[in-house]
């Protein structure tokens, strides 16, 4: 399982000079440091769940790169599912005669013989440009840099021989704005280049394992300055076209100086601010789908028409965001003294620190509200700095996008769940076609990661993702859980129940009975593991996808229950009820990951998908069964002696509270 970065509050690299500023400005629930960053992953962010921003904060040289949610670079073609239906019947026999690795095999080979040629990553998710601020060097003789979470507001303070400047950055939600105001203080003055430069920051492992060419498949990309301000253009090498489906063609930017008090002279690509005291940019970007009609100059005249000041446009904004985060707070009696320690001081208190603990509660929330618009957050939120995105930084649905959004309706903050319904519902047609190719069944089959569509085009022999069958059910449990929040029954009827029945339709066609009258689910996966006496992770019964489907059953009845409809279909689902197979404890007493056979449960892997009855869920037939309760906790001991990468430490710490809330 890969995670979301929270790139607040971490470890800084050192700075070089003396930082002892301290202007009385840190917020109180914020992140405050008194070093720039070193590396982009340790940039401050800011975002409106459209566009985001990272801030290194280097007085001289800054660097701020630009992200739009919808920058998924085309890098294989959207296509037909291999058509693993067409031969389910001789998968399924290879699994029960415990032919597992061969499943898989076969998968991948028929997939090569359709066309595929090799594993397709989904398409990547890229920063847009880097905005260079380049400025006359001295010497630092103090500095901060904090980020309000209140507010978005990101401020870079520092002063050195020539006086005390001030940056200020936030993305505004309601004018979709990267809005930038640069000022110093009486008797000092602003000389600083700006430019627009092309990323190529990339993990070298990563470029055969995508395809990439050496441009990384950016056709190319153009820049340049108009009227007081700056343009990049980025033409994709391989957009796609598949029947209705397609990818954007590129992508614009625009970076607009509103204000300057001091002199802006255009040189070639670059602006260059002149004797300046207060300078107001404003910046956007655009997805194209047609870059033969460029809107660089309509981009331009449109952010040439705000006339507000700094203080205007960032009131209208905070407004929005201010009243969105403070909806939750955790408060652990931690002392104002340590709340208003640096990020640094504050990571050599220990982990166990009150403040510490606080921080990163409001870290995580504010990345997430950030990073939620258009889409739900990606495994780079909204934001990254590298043309190869670990897992392309797209939306792994088999954990991560869940565990990312399970947050929304418990912090009351219901609006932010509708952009993953939104997502979902925009892909239903994939969904389908998945069902119908992969398992020649009707209803849909949610793939265990997806980002510029929804076909499930990403699997190989190793991690057989054509396998997972608990998707769509386990999103029915969050449209659900909404309408249990918000008891909009409107919804409930025109978005849950539709979504949650073509779920079930699926399980009706797919499920099938074994020599006990139990259904087998065959083929099936475990996300990511195996067992511990096979070498595949494909497998039958894998207990993920058995509650998945349970959960789902139970949620459909009742919603078909409170609005009065599918009196017809309410009998079915509870036969089907009673043909689930019962979940199993292992020799130790722990519930198991598969139950088939003798598949050994493999506790050497962070994931731990068999504890899903225990998300939002209260999984009655855990939590009315004394001896399931006993293995889910014993389970769960088991699993923790494994984290010994922090990695994994800190991924299980989430997972398993989010588990255990339930049972303790």
């Amino acid at each position: 399982m890969k995670k979301i970065l929270i790139y607040c509050v971490i470890a800084f690299s050192f700075w070089s000079c003396k930082s002892e500023i301290h202007t009385g400005a840190t917020p109180k629930r914020g992140f405050y440091s008194d070093r720039p960053a070193k590396i982009w992953e340790e940039s401050l962010v800011s975002g409106n769940g459209i566009m985001g921003a990272m801030v290194i904060g280097d007085p001289y040289q800054e660097s701020i790169v630009l992200n739009h949610a919808l920058l998924y670079l085309p890098i294989h073609s959207a296509r037909k599912p291999v058509g693993q239906g067409k031969y389910l019947g001789k998968i399924q026999q290879m699994l029960l005669e415990d032919k597992y690795m061969e499943a898989s095999q076969f998968v991948v080979d028929l997939a090569n013989s359709e066309g595929y040629k090799g594993k397709h990553a989904t398409d990547l998710f890229i920063p847009a440009f880097q905005f260079n601020l380049l400025g006359d060097t001295s010497t630092v003789k103090q500095y901060e840099r904090s980020v309000d979470f209140t507010s978005g507001e990101v401020i870079v303070n520092w002063e050195d021989n020539n006086g005390v400047f001030t940056r200020k950055l936030f993305v505004s939600r309601p004018d979709n704005l990267v809005v930038l105001k640069f000022s110093s203080d009486e008797g000092a003055s602003i000389n600083t280049t700006l430019s627009l430069s092309k990323i190529i920051r990339h993990d070298v492992g990563r470029i055969e394992k995508f395809n990439l060419d050496d441009n990384f498949c950016i056709k190319k990309v153009e820049s340049g300055t108009m009227d007081n301000g700056l343009y990049f253009k980025a033409w994709y090498e391989r957009p796609w076209e598949f029947e209705s489906r397609k990818s954007f063609k590129g992508y614009e930017g625009v970076v607009q100086v509103l204000r300057s008090d001091g002199k802006i002279e255009m040189d070639s690509d670059r602006l260059i601010l002149r004797d300046a005291t207060d300078v107001l940019i404003v910046a956007r970007i655009e997805p194209s789908d047609n870059m033969e009609e460029s809107r660089v100059l309509e981009m331009s005249n449109a952010l040439k028409s705000y006339d507000g000041t700094y203080d205007e446009l960032l009131a209208v904004h905070k407004k929005i965001h201010k009243e969105l985060f403070e909806r939750v707070s955790i408060d652990l009696d931690a002392s104002e003294e340590d709340r208003m320690k640096s990020s640094e001081e504050l990571l050599k208190l220990g982990g166990s620190n009150p403040a510490l603990v606080e921080k990163l509660f409001d870290a995580a929330r504010y990345n997430v509200i950030s990073a939620t618009g258009i889409n739900p957050p990606n495994l780079q939120g909204i934001w990254g700095a590298t043309m190869t995105p670990p897992w392309s930084g797209d939306y792994t649905t088999n954990g991560n996008l869940p565990v990312v959004v399970s947050h929304y309706l418990q912090a009351n903050t219901l609006e932010l769940m509708l952009p993953l319904f939104d997502r979902l519902e925009a892909y239903m047609e994939d969904f389908k076609v998945n069902a119908r190719e992969l398992f020649n069944c009707q209803g849909i089959h949610v793939p265990s990661r997806f980002s510029s569509h929804g076909l499930n085009n990403h699997f190989d022999a190793t991690w057989p993702m054509t396998f997972w069958l608990a998707g769509a059910a386990w999103y029915s449990l969050f449209y659900y859980d909404y309408y249990m929040y918000t008891l909009d029954k409107d919804f409930l009827r025109e978005r849950a129940l539709p979504f949650m029945e073509q779920a079930a339709l699926f399980y009706e066609d797919f499920l099938k009975e074994g020599n006990d009258g139990k259904y087998i689910f065959n083929p099936s996966y475990s996300p990511e593991n195996n067992p511990a006496n096979s070498s595949s992770q494909a497998c039958v019964n894998a207990t993920m996808d058995v509650m998945a489907a349970n959960g789902l059953l139970r949620s459909v009845i009742e919603a078909s229950q409170i609005l009065g409809v599918n009196q017809d279909k309410i009998p079915v689902w509870k036969a089907m009820q009673e043909k689930m197979p019962s979940y199993m404890l292992n020799e130790n007493g722990e519930i198991r990951e598969w139950m088939w056979k003798d598949l050994q449960d493999n506790h050497k892997h962070r994931h731990a998908s068999h504890l899903f009855g225990l998300y939002d869920f209260h999984d009655p037939l855990i939590m009315g069964n004394q001896d399931l309760i006993e293995g889910v906790n014993a389970l769960s001991i088991a699993e923790w002696k494994y984290g010994d990468r922090i990695t994994e430490v800190s991924w299980r710490l989430g997972w398993f509270s989010w588990h255990l809330r339930h049972v303790l």
